[in-house]
């Protein structure tokens, strides 16, 4: 039975450590009263998001004028486009770029700011880099 599943998890205590839509996609095809919200430590535009092995958010401490003027224009540039199409800005030397990642339990993405720490998949296109004169706000 499917919902055994969510028992199993309860009964040793780590129904916590995986989400709904982890579970959908190792094959549980089982209904779930799980409705916790998602809450990111680093920063509150990664709420809900799942991020990939290849990035990782960055630090509350990072997000500063810079990045909040290249938001709306990388908002622009990634809306509509794959799950982690990206965008670079200036000489890509900033320390992050900004990428979409799916949002968990929906089959929509969000550009937010991210660090790479592994090299990036073969079929993980950049769309653009943009000159950092480039940027309106």
């Amino acid at each position: 039975e499917e919902e055994a599943v969510l028992n199993l998890l309860e009964r040793f205590k780590v129904r916590d450590e995986v989400t709904l839509a982890e579970l959908h996609e190792m094959g549980w095809r089982g209904k779930g009263d799980h409705t916790a919200e998602i809450k990111s430590f680093f920063h509150k535009c990664y709420d809900g998001l799942r991020f990939p092995a290849f990035v990782e958010p960055l630090k509350r401490w990072s997000f500063g004028t810079k990045i909040m003027a290249q938001g709306r224009s990388a908002r622009d540039q990634l809306e509509g486009k794959s799950l982690y199409a990206h965008t670079v800005f200036g000489a890509g030397d900033d320390g992050w770029i900004w990428m979409n990642l799916a949002q968990l339990d929906s089959p929509n993405t969000k550009p937010v700011p991210v660090r790479i720490v592994r090299e990036l998949p073969p079929e993980v296109k950049c769309l653009t880099v943009r000159k950092s004169h480039e940027v309106h706000t």
